[in-house]
């Protein structure tokens, strides 16, 4: 049901990650945490996955865990199949990237980037840790500046997101 992608393999989200966070300054802040031994890893999920009859297309997770006493055996399962325990687990629908284009595939990995952030306190300043020094991973959720990122770059490259832009337009007719 989970996969993990091969490095080198032409279709991983990897290149494209490595591509992004090169020359996308909305990436910079994980770029930074990278580099301080926060760490990321992306997984592939088979099969039907959403709600509401949504399909989702892809999570980032934080600290990715299960509750109550199967919590240590995630960790464990998580830790042997991918080598280590990430900070920030980005899962992607496989059966949908292995029929999306290119584009497509650039625009979902830029998306579920930007949800891993630095954490921050209530009124935004970024958090450390206190005894390492490190940056604390967390989620940023969709907000109008996510969102605004990806429509910048990339248009209504999905239904919703059409639809969606097709309403403001309308709406700002009003105004």
């Amino acid at each position: 049901m989970f996969r993990v992608p091969v490095e080198g393999d032409p279709d991983s989200p990897w290149p494209i990650f490595e591509r992004l966070k090169a020359s996308h300054p909305e990436l910079a802040e994980l770029a930074s945490m990278l580099e301080q031994e926060i760490t990321l890893a992306f997984m592939f999920r088979a099969g039907e996955w959403g709600s509401n009859g949504r399909m989702t297309l892809g999570k980032c997770y934080c600290g990715p865990s299960a509750q109550g006493d199967l919590r240590p055996l995630f960790e464990q399962l998580l830790e042997d199949t991918l080598g280590f325990y990430p900070h920030f687990l980005i899962i992607l629908s496989d059966d949908w990237w292995q029929d999306a284009s290119p584009v497509q595939r650039e625009i979902l990995v830029f998306h579920e980037a930007l949800h891993a952030a630095h954490a921050k306190y209530k009124y935004g300043e970024l958090r450390f840790h206190r005894e390492t020094g490190q940056p604390i991973p967390g989620i940023r959720p969709h907000d109008v500046e996510e969102f605004t990122s990806v429509v910048a770059r990339y248009g209504g490259w999905k239904e919703d997101v059409a639809e969606f832009l097709r309403a403001a337009r309308t709406a700002s007719d009003v105004f």
